[in-house]
């Protein structure tokens, strides 16, 4: 939520829609490595 807050003072459904998804890629990633 800090980092988030940082790139967004006031977050919106897409922004956290497109950091839930990276953050789930690098994830997703770090499982697969």
């Amino acid at each position: 939520m800090e980092i988030l807050r940082l790139f967004c003072p006031i977050p919106s459904p897409v922004v956290l829609e497109e950091f839930v998804g990276e953050v789930g890629k690098i994830i997703i990633g770090l499982l697969d490595w």
